[in-house]
């Protein structure tokens, strides 16, 4: 009879990933002096590629519910790297997020110190390997995401 393990499974070892990068994540802002955290970049970054976001939104992307991306987001607009403006949406006040001039400027830099360090996690495989990893993931996320409730 095989028994299972869990430290054998996919699961184990994409979490035990995540920390891992999480961790390194933190060390290497540090290391360079990055006066962000990892998540504030995170939102800084979906806020660049999302025109028209709101906190709700940002939530999902983070996997945060709507209190830590608030606290998230207070901190980026204290360091007056966000704006937010209120509009309707449906009938419903929202608050828009847009990156200020020096919120672009600061994603800018931080993204350009990065870049060897995201390059360097993946120097050992072929572009082609990372890229199907990426899908492989991608894949795997959405179908526990469609299996997820989540409160957000």
């Amino acid at each position: 009879m095989v028994k299972f393990h869990y430290t054998d499974s996919l699961n184990y070892e994409l979490e035990r990933t995540a920390r891992a990068l999480k961790l390194r994540g933190v060390q290497v802002f540090n290391e360079l002096g990055i006066q962000v955290t990892t998540e504030e970049y995170c939102a800084l970054d979906i806020i660049s590629c999302h025109d028209e976001i709101c906190q709700r939104d940002i939530a999902k992307y983070l996997l945060k519910d709507r209190a830590n991306t608030g606290r998230i987001l207070n901190s980026l607009e204290e360091k007056k790297l966000i704006t937010r403006t209120e509009q309707r949406r449906n009938n419903r006040l929202i608050k828009k997020i847009e990156l200020t001039k020096d919120g672009k400027a600061n994603l800018n830099k931080i993204t350009k110190k990065l870049e060897d360090h995201f390059n360097q996690m993946v120097s050992p495989f072929e572009s082609q390997k990372v890229k199907e990893l990426i899908e492989s993931i991608k894949l795997f996320r959405k179908n526990l995401e469609n299996a997820l409730e989540l409160k957000i």
